[in-house]
């Protein structure tokens, strides 16, 4: 018998669980570098940004994305640029982030439920055009109203038929059940109110421009 043959069999046995354990903890690396392989990619943040201008109703582009699990999710250069007509400036964005990260509440995260805890903006800028301030009071300013329409004159005492008035409707008791019973009324649970989202902002600016972006009437900076 072979002395060396189970020195043997246990260094291959030891071989395969230290493969086994490399694979094993490589696989969340390679998850997580897939994961943000596919929200850096051109049609993601496509989507991202059609999610953005969905909600704003202003063309909006991402450049690109990322998450991790101590930053967040992670938006980079975020425009949203002005309507078509105020374009014709040097620079067509309303407002351009360097960067804006998102941090979740872990707690509802593990419960199913993507919330924000916080939001940190990376040197926002808003450049506002001064005529868009102007469509943005007019479309503020509320809606004439409706001419008074002139009243029907009241019907004769001597036209109206008298009737009587309507009886209430009968209730009956369900069987086992007195009629001096009335049913409990449990008013509905109130909604649990979302948690507050923390807003950061960092190297913001802010400036009133004419449509041709000649000097600032107004500049703003923190």
């Amino acid at each position: 018998m072979d002395p060396d043959a189970p020195i043997g069999g246990n260094r291959r046995g030891f071989h395969r669980w230290r493969w086994g354990i490399l694979l094993v903890s490589g696989i969340p690396l390679i998850a997580f570098g897939l994961s943000n392989a596919v929200l850096s990619h051109p049609r993601t943040c496509l989507k991202i940004a059609g999610m953005i201008q969905r909600k704003t109703q202003l063309e909006t582009h991402v450049k690109s994305a990322s998450w991790s699990p101590w930053n967040g999710a992670t938006l980079n250069t975020v425009e949203l640029l002005m309507p078509p007509p105020l374009r014709a400036g040097p620079d067509p964005a309303l407002l351009r982030i360097n960067s804006v990260r998102i941090t979740p509440a872990w707690r509802s995260l593990l419960r199913g439920k993507l919330v924000p805890s916080s939001i940190e903006l990376d040197t926002p800028r808003i450049i506002l055009p001064r005529e868009m301030i102007s469509l943005l009071a007019l479309a503020a300013q509320p809606a004439p109203a409706p001419p008074m329409m002139a009243a029907a004159p009241p019907t004769p005492p001597n036209q109206q038929a008298a009737q009587p008035p309507p009886a209430p409707p009968l209730v009956h008791a369900p069987t086992g059940q007195s009629a001096a019973t009335k049913p409990s009324i449990h008013a509905p649970p109130a909604p649990v109110p979302a948690p507050p989202v923390l807003l950061r902002l960092k190297n913001a600016s802010f400036a009133v421009v004419t449509a041709s972006h000649d000097p600032a009437i107004i500049e703003l900076s923190s």
